[in-house]
């Protein structure tokens, strides 16, 4: 499912949709839905009811839009983000666990083809933006970077323009000499 996010339980998670065509003035709402029972998230008590309760979204430039939102417990969750302005839903899945890797390891993605690193790359550009992944971490004096944002963005372009080649056919270049 490529819409499915793995996040940890008791941690803020910031929601991320990008809307296209949309603006500062829409309106758009977000319901946050716990699987297991039907509540819906109220974004000013900030607990599940059994009743309908959704919030507004932010604005944060361009076409970019985000609601913040932290599981109390281990549950699946569907957001769907409403933009009334133009009738569209949006539905993203959240699993809430105790435990969840920091980042995707792209090297070691099962399959080696540009299509299962783009996925990678997607998705490690998913957790860094969702605030799941850091930069760099030190232990005991040792440390750690990851991928910046800015590679990883390069990254997806560059397997994006491999996988359209693939899809477009072969070329063929001549040199062409000039006689002796």
């Amino acid at each position: 499912m490529d819409n499915l996010q793995y996040i940890k339980v008791n941690v803020l998670k910031w929601i991320v949709q990008a809307i296209p065509e949309s603006s500062s003035g829409d309106t758009i709402t977000a319901e946050i839905r716990r699987l297991s029972d039907g509540y819906t998230w109220n974004f000013t008590n900030l607990l599940f009811q059994n009743a309908s309760n959704s919030g507004n979204m932010t604005f944060v430039s361009d076409i970019i839009w985000k609601q913040s939102f932290t599981p109390p417990t281990a549950d699946t969750y569907i957001v769907t983000i409403t933009d009334s302005t133009r009738d569209v839903k949006y539905v993203q899945v959240l699993q809430a666990t105790t435990t969840t890797a920091a980042s995707v390891v792209v090297d070691e993605v099962a399959g080696s083809d540009a299509a299962s690193m783009l996925n990678a790359v997607n998705q490690a550009i998913s957790a860094r933006l969702n605030g799941g992944a850091v930069n760099s971490y030190s232990i005991g004096g040792r440390e750690l970077q990851y991928i910046s944002l800015k590679e990883l963005l390069d990254l997806r372009s560059q397997l994006q323009k491999e996988i359209g080649a693939t899809k477009t056919g072969t070329r063929t270049y001549a040199q062409f000499k000039r006689p002796s």
